[in-house]
């Protein structure tokens, strides 16, 4: 399964952007998604993060800066507090299982 996407100085376009949008709203496994260097305008870039929000698995959409308007920032956000509660659970639970093992649980 594929969990991360690049596709970096592709060429894409706001038409690439919707299907990429379209992609990710039915795609669960793809948690990060890299679009630097394409051509995806801001109207790309809010389909895309907003597709990522919805999507609850993605947590990193990376475009490029002069797409970011402020409803695209407020969605990285919110992506951006995904990715840290994830990556708090997995340390919680490597910790617990780490624990487990030196203490003969399984």
């Amino acid at each position: 399964k594929i969990s991360e996407l690049d596709v970096m100085r592709c060429g894409i376009t706001l038409t690439g952007a919707r299907v990429l949008a379209a992609a990710l709203s039915s795609n669960h496994t793809i948690r990060e998604l890299h679009l630097l260097g394409n051509l995806i305008t801001v109207e790309g870039a809010l389909l895309i993060v907003k597709a990522a929000v919805h999507n609850t698995v993605c947590h990193v959409v990376e475009i490029n800066n002069e797409y970011k308007n402020d409803e695209v920032k407020m969605m990285m956000n919110i992506l951006e507090e995904r990715r840290r509660e994830d990556e708090q659970k997995v340390a919680i639970e490597t910790g617990k299982a780490a624990n487990d093992c030196h203490h003969g649980n399984h």
